[in-house]
């Protein structure tokens, strides 16, 4: 006995009806774009950081946008633990979550404010084993910096980004300098107050774009 047909014209019209709505709704936590990022940890130590991030959405208002993403690092040890100079290597790998908020968003050159939460297992090889368990291990901390962005295209879908973070892990403590790439799906409607759902349409409120 053959199977019923399944009636595909019902459901491909209230495919049509409901996708375009559901994606209307990811303005809020939903996916902004992609991140990668490559720089220096410690310059005086000759250390090297490499970034991948996502750009998950906005909160409140378009310009604050949340970040997650993996993080990678390695850098020569230079620090000074129970009053003893200690010296060796160290690399970690982990997570980084926060909060970037776009200064201009809609112009050609903008510049950015960040803070966020970090998670590294860290593997240090210092020149004391007696401080190696402090330095190695799980550690958690603090992110904290800020930076500036050039906008590719009159769409703005591509930046070039640089930007100076300071990372605060217990024994891990450390400066980051890195230059990144930007890719943002909706370009530069993403910041326009009259393109998001939920939000008042009124003008950009930091003038005119560039």
């Amino acid at each position: 006995m053959p199977s019923p047909a399944i009636p595909c014209y019902p459901l491909l019209s209230a495919a049509g009806v409901l996708i375009p709505h559901a994606l209307a709704a990811q303005m809020f936590l939903g996916f902004g774009g992609l991140e990668a990022r490559a720089g220096v940890a410690n310059p005086k130590n000759a250390g090297h950081s490499a970034t991948f991030e996502a750009d998950l959405g906005y909160v409140g208002i378009p310009a604050l946008r949340t970040t997650l993403g993996l993080d990678f690092f390695g850098s020569e040890l230079d620090h000074v633990i129970s009053g003893q100079q200690v010296g060796g290597t160290m690399k970690g790998a982990g997570g980084v979550a926060g909060l970037r908020y776009d200064i201009f968003p809609q112009r050609r050159f903008t510049l950015h404010v960040l803070s966020g939460v970090t998670v590294h297992s860290i593997r240090a090889e210092p020149d004391d084993p007696a401080v190696k368990d402090s330095l190695g291990g799980g550690h958690v901390g603090l992110q904290f910096g800020g930076g500036v962005s050039w906008r590719i295209g009159e769409g703005h879908f591509w930046s070039a980004t640089a930007d100076v973070r300071r990372v605060t892990e217990r024994d891990a403590e450390r400066t980051l300098v890195a230059f990144g790439l930007r890719y943002s799906v909706r370009g530069r409607r993403m910041y326009d107050r009259d393109d998001v759902p939920g939000l008042k349409a009124t003008p950009a409120p930091f003038g005119p774009n560039r």
